[in-house]
């Protein structure tokens, strides 16, 4: 008589009886199975046989705990971001869009959010990763923090220092010239005196440049969807 396998329901059920689990989000049956399969590198649907063949009520069980197993190993995962190459919501996930929920549709996810995210005792808030990127939190950036933009306006006092040349030019001015003035047999008398003058001071206005734009400063990136799992 052929023995059945290590992996099989029943074998399963064997090792996980007397088993209080190891694992803080395990029971005893979830690793068993996950030690079992990971130890024979099999695939769960070799319980499903033609030569240790599951009645009807082994089937329904099996796939209970099945559902029940994949429950325990999502639930450590609860509140872990990540982005998905699709448009599709993966089961389970909310889309990180800013929005606000119930506790009790994802109390999982409501009993490991952040403080930040928490509005009151009913709702809660995921976050808005839209248009943004992530920044790993710091005393200067607690989780939750948003900011940034994704073009700024340089003002005058963040130009780099530097100087403008102005091209050479000059002024023209008409000077006094004496005159002499001879009235009969006398000395000639001068009708007027030469003095220095100086020309009009004025302001030199540096033609401007420049138009003010903004200045994008996103750098190259690929757009995701977002999702944090909720459960």
């Amino acid at each position: 008589m052929v023995s059945e396998p290590r992996y099989s329901y029943s074998a399963i059920n064997d090792l996980a009886s007397g088993d209080t689990g190891h694992f803080l989000f395990l029971d005893a049956w979830s690793v068993s199975l996950l030690a079992s399969m990971l130890s024979q590198e099999r695939m769960p649907w070799f319980w499903y046989n033609n030569q240790f063949p599951l009645t009807d009520a082994e089937i329904d069980d099996l796939d209970n705990k099945l559902s029940t197993a994949q429950d325990q190993l999502m639930h450590a995962l609860v509140g872990m971001i990540m982005p998905v190459a699709n448009g599709t919501i993966p089961q389970g996930t909310l889309v990180c869009d800013g929005s606000t929920h119930l506790r009790t549709d994802y109390p999982d996810l409501y009993d490991v959010l952040d403080s930040a995210f928490i509005l009151d005792d009913d709702h809660f808030t995921v976050p808005d990763l839209r248009n943004a990127f992530v920044m790993g939190a710091s005393a200067a950036h607690v989780v939750g923090d948003a900011g940034g933009s994704d073009q700024v306006t340089i003002t005058e006092a963040q130009m780099p220092s530097h100087t403008h040349t102005n091209s050479p030019h000059v002024h023209s001015e008409i000077g006094a010239i004496d005159t002499l003035v001879n009235g009969g047999l006398e000395a000639p008398a001068a009708s007027a005196s030469a003095f220095p003058t100086t020309t009009g001071a004025a302001a030199i206005v540096i033609d401007p440049t420049g138009g003010g734009e903004p200045v994008t400063i996103t750098p190259p990136f690929v757009a995701l969807l977002y999702v944090v799992v909720a459960l």
